[in-house]
Order: C-alpha cells, then structure tokens, then sequence
C-alpha cells in the first residue's frame, strides 16, 4: 500500500510539473497599420490623419483630405485590396532608398508609412518644387524621383478606402483602435505588416435559374442594352457614328448620350435601322420623317430597341469538324428600330444633369473665394480641395465625382475614393506627373496608349503582377508627360509626338464618353 501511494505521488508530481511547465497559449495576432498618411499642420488647416489601414482591412479616413482629423469615418476593405494597395507602393518604388527634399522647420507637412513583409518605410514632404536649401525639382535628378515616386504613392492611396464609410464614433471598437494607434504608432520603429498573398474562397452559386424567351412569366422583363424593356418605345439622343466593318454592327452607329431625357456618360454604341424605308424618307406611307444621317452630327432618334441571336456556338465547328481559327461565338444582337427623329445642337453635359450621380464634368478652371471651381456655360461647380495653380486658371479641365445641389442653387463635386480632377489637355501637362485614362492595344506585342485620340508613346511601364497589358481595354498610366522635339514613329507605324518613359499602369474602369475618341468608336469595347 505505501509503494501504491508512493507511486501514486510521484505521478501527480510529473503530471502537475508537465501542465506547469506547457507553453502558454498563443494570443491572436493584432491588427496592424498597412499604410497611413498624416498631415501636421503649422497653418490655418488642422493636424491629424488623412488615412489608416489595417492588415485586417479596417480604413479609418477624413471625409475631406483638407480638413485632416476631422469627420473620421470607417469601412471595410478586402484583404486582397489592402495587398494591392501595398503592391501599388512597391511599384512607385515606395520602399526604396529615396532621397527625400526635407522640410523647412515650423513648416506644414504631410507624411506617409507603409510596411510590407520585407520593409517598413515612411516619406515626409511639404509638397514644394523647391529643395528647401535652393536646389530644385528641374535640376535635381533624385528629387524629380522622389517627387514622381511621391505622386503615384499619393494616387494609390487616395482609392485606398470605401466610397461609403460609417462615422468613427457609431463604433466603439474602431474608434478605440484608432486611438491607440494614434497614441502609439506614430514613431519610426512600427511593427511589420507581415503580408501574404491572398486567395478568393470559393463562392458558393445557385445553378443557373432557365428562363424561357419567348415566355419569361409575370416576374421577368426581358431588358436590353439601353436598360429599358425590350420592344418599349425610348427617345434617344446622340452622336451618329459609321459602325464596325467587321461582324454585326456595321451602318450607322448611335452613341448614346440621353435615354428619355436622362442624361448617361457611360459609353455605349448601338446599331440603328430605319423602321420603314430609308434615311431620309419623307412623304407617301409615312407619317413621320426619317432624318438624313451625317455621321459626326447630333440626333434626337425615337425608335425601340431590339435583337437577335446571331453567330455560331464554338461547339457546333468542333461537331462539324471544322478548323477556324477565331470564333466569335453565339450572343444576343441588339439594335434600335428609328421610327421617327431630328438632327439636334451637339450635347454639352451639365453638372444640373448629374445632382446625386455620378459624373466627368469639364470646363474652365477658375478660383473664387478661395476655392477652386469649374465654370461652364452658366453654371459652376465647386471642388473640394485646394485653389487651382495658377498656371492652371483658364485652361481646360475636367473633375469626376458625385454631383451635389447646394441649397444656394450652385453645384459642388463629393470628394471622394474615386474622384479626380485635373488638366485636360496634354499640351498643359508637359513635363509633369500625370495620371492619364486612355485605351491600351496591343498590335504584334507591342503596347500602345491612347488618350482622347492622341497616341502616347510609352516605354518601362510597371504593372500589376502577372497582368497582361490590356488590348482595347480602358488603362490608368501615371508618370512623367514629355514633348517630343520631333515625332516618332513606332514599328506599327504608329506616331507620337508625346511619350512617358516610365512610371506605372493598371487596369481602369471603362472610359466615359467625354473621355472618347468619338469618331473612331470601333477601337473600343461596346
């Protein structure tokens, strides 16, 4: 019995040494910054933050990026858009040894960090073109690349949270995380974001719901491009164009600018047939004329939309046993009936058009009051932000946002992730950074760039990972505009008398009609 509990004892002893001495459970890792951008201030403007981005994807940001610290609103990015902003910076050189201007003392400043798996770095810079100790941004070479690694870095990160956010004090979580890091995280030796290339979980989908055409019940309506029921009587206004040689769309062309007096900026191409004799035809059966068709030229059409099948489904050539070597495939046709319609002035876009949508709106830049606008024919928009340079006022511009109506009756664009406004015309951006949307091709391998029907030579382009260069796609390419002293041809026989010869491209959201070459409509997407 002694050596029963003796034995007893001892592995009591060995079990309690054993669960004494297990390692303690590990703590979940915490959130931590991927990126933010500060502003001191030593000024009229407030200090405080601009942005913060966690690894989780938590975004704390200003409503206004000119009124830092204030309005601070929350959202939600994904993981795999947090990666691509941290991709984004890398590309722009980010985390690279930079050669930064410095700043005057007692002058305002703003300051970027951002951390990745292999660095941390953080930028300081009070936006000047001038080395505070006299050099400059023309005769220095590592401040042009601080400053064009700068302007990328800042473009990238103003899309870097939701359109939409929630205020910071509705959530007690977020807003204490904020003030922690406010407290805490402002210091040189911030931890790592330790970033990981993130994988899309599987979406679970509902098969395919069948729906017959030529009876899709009371609970469908068969829509069309226009977004109207198929066969509805619409009015339409636009620019004739001459369509497509190759495939279906060939003949006269409608870009499309208002549906029933509503006004769209989003690019769409469609064929127009005449209901009933020709182009042109008055008198005898008719009751109404059919305009005369100049291509180029305005019209106010009133038809309905309709369509076919058309096409050869891929598979019936491998039934058939035929080689080809492009096949289009099998897709619904759509095409306006006219029956009636009237050449019109050109369409002109105005901010009263757009109240609450949103919309590219150009003009004259001019400053009033301290801030800058955007005059047209009368009316003006205010932007938030900053005055225009004055090298700037007078000259054409364009800025894209949500329209809003003031209670004064004058109009203001939302800033917001997705707003920009700038310069227009390339010959007023010579020799500066600049973020262009355009047209990407790709003709024998040989990347091509277009802006509003001006080709833009372009050389050493940083991309996205694993992205191919877009061919008749909408692309986004930032860099340093240059003038030509002569035109160059390329061996496309393509010729451009501007180039950037380096920066960064990334896929873009579709170009808006006023961003489109509008007599040459076959180089883009419908």
């Amino acid at each position: 019995m002694k050596r029963f509990l003796t034995a007893m004892f001892i592995t009591c002893l060995f079990v309690a040494l054993v669960w004494a001495a297990r390692p303690a459970p590990a703590e979940p890792a915490k959130p931590r910054i991927a990126f933010s951008v500060t502003y001191e201030s030593h000024g009229l403007k407030p200090s405080g933050a601009i942005l913060v981005g966690w690894d989780d994807g938590l975004v704390v940001f200003a409503i206004n990026p000119d009124e830092p610290g204030t309005e601070l609103q929350f959202g939600k990015l994904t993981q795999a858009q947090i990666v691509s902003v941290i991709n984004d910076l890398k590309s722009a050189g980010f985390f690279e040894q930079q050669m930064a201007p410095g700043t005057v003392p007692d002058t305002s400043c703003t300051s970027i960090t951002a951390s990745c798996k292999e660095s941390l770095a953080s930028h300081t810079w009070n936006e000047s073109r001038s080395f505070p100790w006299g050099s400059n941004i023309e005769s220095d070479p590592s401040f042009k690349n601080f400053t064009r690694m700068w302007s990328i870095s800042r473009n990238a990160l103003a899309f870097a949270h939701p359109r939409v956010g929630k205020p910071l004090a509705t959530d007690s979580a977020a807003a204490k995380r904020f003030e922690e890091a406010r407290i805490t995280y402002w210091r040189a030796d911030a931890p790592v974001v330790a970033l990981t290339k993130y994988e899309e979980p599987p979406v679970a989908t509902d098969p395919p719901l069948e729906v017959r055409i030529s009876h899709p019940g009371p609970k469908f309506v068969l829509a069309g491009r226009l977004g109207r029921p198929i066969g509805e009587t619409v009015t339409l206004q636009g620019v004739v164009v001459e369509g497509p040689s190759k495939g279906y769309d060939g003949g006269p062309n409608v870009i499309v600018q208002r549906i029933n007096g509503q006004a769209t900026q989003q690019f769409l191409r469609i064929p127009i047939t005449p209901y009933f004799g020709d182009w042109g035809s008055k008198g005898g059966d008719r009751k109404v004329p059919l305009p005369n068709l100049t291509m180029g030229a305005s019209f106010e059409l009133q038809g309905y939309e309709t369509g076919r099948y058309v096409g050869i489904p891929e598979d019936a050539f491998q039934l058939a046993g035929i080689m080809i070597q492009t096949a289009v495939g099998q897709y619904f046709h759509s095409e306006v009936m006219v029956i009636t319609g009237a050449a019109i002035e050109p369409i002109h876009y105005a901010p009263s058009e757009f109240i609450d949508r949103e919309a590219l709106i150009e003009g004259v830049a001019r400053n009033k009051n301290g801030h800058a606008l955007i005059v047209g024919d009368h009316w003006e928009v205010v932007l938030d932000g900053p005055k225009w340079l004055s090298t700037s006022e007078s000259k054409p511009v364009e800025a894209f946002g949500v329209v809003r109506k003031l209670v004064d009756g004058s109009f203001r664009i939302e800033s917001g992730a997705e707003s920009y406004h700038g310069l227009t015309k390339l010959e007023d951006q010579i020799n500066s950074e600049v973020s262009l949307r355009g047209t990407g091709f790709c003709f024998n391998a040989l990347p091509t760039f277009e802006y509003r029907g001006t080709q833009i030579g372009i050389s050493n382009l940083r991309g996205p990972a694993n992205a191919n260069w877009p061919h008749g796609e909408a692309a986004l390419v930032s860099g340093r505009l240059e003038k030509l002293n002569q035109p160059e041809t390329d061996k496309n026989g393509n010729s451009y008398i501007y180039a950037i010869r380096s920066g960064t491209w990334k896929a873009a959201d579709p170009l808006l009609i006023p961003e489109v070459d509008v007599m040459n409509v076959m180089k883009y997407k419908r």
